[in-house]
């Protein structure tokens, strides 16, 4: 069977789409996965406050 070149560039086009597509998904749901992970660190650390101001620099260089 004979490739039709319309139809090839609209298959790469779909391929493309798919591609662009994901790689759009997985860049919100990484953004996602940071915000939630610095909104549980700024929690932890609003909760230990009272331990002084050096806390979060002995936190920084622990981590």
């Amino acid at each position: 069977m004979l490739m039709n070149g319309s139809e090839y560039f609209d298959v790469i086009s779909a391929v493309k789409d798919e591609i662009r597509n994901a790689q759009y998904r997985v860049v919100v749901s990484a953004n996602r996965e940071l915000l939630t992970l610095y909104w549980n660190i700024g929690t932890i650390i609003n909760a230990h406050k009272v331990w002084g101001n050096k806390f979060i620099e002995n936190l920084a260089a622990d981590i």
